[in-house]
């Protein structure tokens, strides 16, 4: 029996939240599900350092000023939590001129799923109030 921790998910399994929106994107012969949650962005981060990559994931989404180098580790990231045994190296061999414009479209509407509706009458930027 495997043991498991405190959140009742078995040592060495990571827990994928099917309520959580996703993006379909065909990459070679495969349909997969991007995704931006801010822990798939840490741990890519992470990750691609480890392997002497520097790379600020909150920066790569300034989709303007977008390069080439950026739109791997966004989709390595985008793909971390439908499909959590993606690795940098599958998604740099899916990436390619023919489907860049289908990734590009897929990581806008990503990140428009992650950050959500603004509210009603929001006020932008750090430490804005509510009108009374």
């Amino acid at each position: 029996m495997a043991k498991k921790n405190v959140v009742g998910i078995s040592a060495g399994e990571q827990y994928v939240d099917p309520t959580m929106p996703g993006v379909a994107l065909i990459l070679g012969n495969e349909t997969y599900k991007l995704c931006f949650t801010f822990g798939a962005l840490a741990t890519a981060e992470a990750e691609l350092r480890k392997a002497g990559r520097i790379v600020n994931m909150l920066h790569s989404f300034d989709f303007r000023n977008m390069g080439a180098s950026d739109i791997a580790p966004l989709v390595y990231a985008g793909l971390l939590h439908y499909h959590p045994q993606m690795s940098m190296e599958k998604v740099e061999s899916l990436v390619n001129i023919r489907n860049l414009g289908d990734i590009l479209g897929a990581l806008i509407l990503a990140y428009e799923q992650a950050v959500g509706e603004p509210k009603k009458n929001a006020q932008s930027g750090p430490g804005a109030l509510e009108e009374s």
